[in-house]
């Protein structure tokens, strides 16, 4: 939470520097076509132990953008923002390296990303990299019984975009984050950590 407070306060302070023309703020939707968690942990199911690893896929996801950046041409700058994405259906799901059927009422997952970092640019074309935090929720299918739920995690982005003109970008950007995945339904539990990830192309507009 102590990171997330300093990259709110971060984006507070660049709101309210944006007038002096060096920072500049946008607004966002994107398309993101791929989301994949993979975890590893265990659980208890009728007082047995076990081992188990998902390796899951989920469909695509349209997304809003808030952004901010400070990025001169042929120089290293800075950047910063919040993707808020849709909810995802599982479409391909392995368990312990096995495909299992992913028909019918399926788990869904929904995360958003606050991002924070730097970047270079040189005439119309930038790379940009940092920090990510994924906003994770994780909504079971019909059929699990108990609880379920998905923790927050840190992470990374990396990416490239491009200035159609000075108010228009068009980016690029792949996102992994860690999570924690755990289910409970009285004396049977099961705990599994990992990462997902996700890329994101998007269009912005800057003020």
């Amino acid at each position: 939470m102590k990171l997330i407070s300093i990259l709110f306060f971060l984006f507070s302070q660049i709101c309210f520097s944006a007038s002096t023309g060096d920072w500049k703020l946008g607004i966002g939707l994107g398309i993101s076509p791929n989301y994949l968690v993979t975890l590893t942990g265990s659980g208890v199911s009728a007082g047995s132990p076990y081992v188990r690893t998902y390796n899951l896929e989920y469909s695509s996801a349209t997304s809003i953008a808030f952004d901010f950046r400070k990025l001169s041409t042929n120089s290293w700058g800075m950047l910063g923002g919040f993707e808020y994405e849709a909810e995802r259906s599982i479409t391909k799901s392995m368990v312990n390296f096995l495909p299992v059927s992913t028909s019918g009422d399926t788990s869904k997952f929904q995360t958003s990303f606050l991002h924070y970092g730097a970047a270079y640019r040189w005439d119309i074309f930038y790379i940009p990299f940092g920090l990510a935090y994924g906003f994770t929720k994780f909504i079971p299918d019909d059929n699990t019984l108990g609880t379920a739920t998905a923790s927050n995690g840190l992470g990374g982005y990396f990416g490239f975009g491009w200035y159609i003109n000075d108010k228009f970008v068009i980016e690029y950007v792949s996102r992994s984050t860690l999570t924690t995945l755990t289910f409970a339904n009285g004396a049977n539990t099961e705990s599994t950590t990992g990462a997902i990830g996700s890329a994101l192309l998007g269009v912005k507009y800057f003020f």
